[in-house]
């Protein structure tokens, strides 16, 4: 029976994913406190979907600290730099009817 208990005791501290990416998100900009570090790091070794976004994340802010230091004259400010080919135009569509459809 105590073993039921520390098991409930511990599903109450441990974060759901909403407030992991909350505290993944937070991470970005400020410390955590201890608290708050640990139950992320033990949500995030049982969820890799957190893990996954957490990766996301950092690539996505790296990506953005890199370019936020480039001359605005650089290829990337340029509209033609954003283009898509018609593969992945198509792709997109699919893809977007397919969700709307619930597929």
């Amino acid at each position: 029976m105590k073993e039921y208990k520390a098991l409930g005791i511990l599903a109450k501290m441990m974060l759901n994913c909403k407030e992991a990416t909350k505290l993944i998100s937070k991470q970005q900009d400020s410390t955590l406190s201890i608290k708050e570090w640990m139950n992320l790091k033990i949500h995030l070794m049982s969820c890799y979907l957190c893990r996954r976004y957490e990766k996301q994340l950092l690539f996505i802010s790296e990506k953005l600290m890199l370019h936020k230091s480039m001359d605005n004259d650089s290829d990337f400010f340029r509209a033609s730099y954003f283009k898509l080919n018609n593969d992945q135009k198509n792709r997109m569509k699919k893809s977007l009817l397919e969700h709307d459809r619930g597929e």
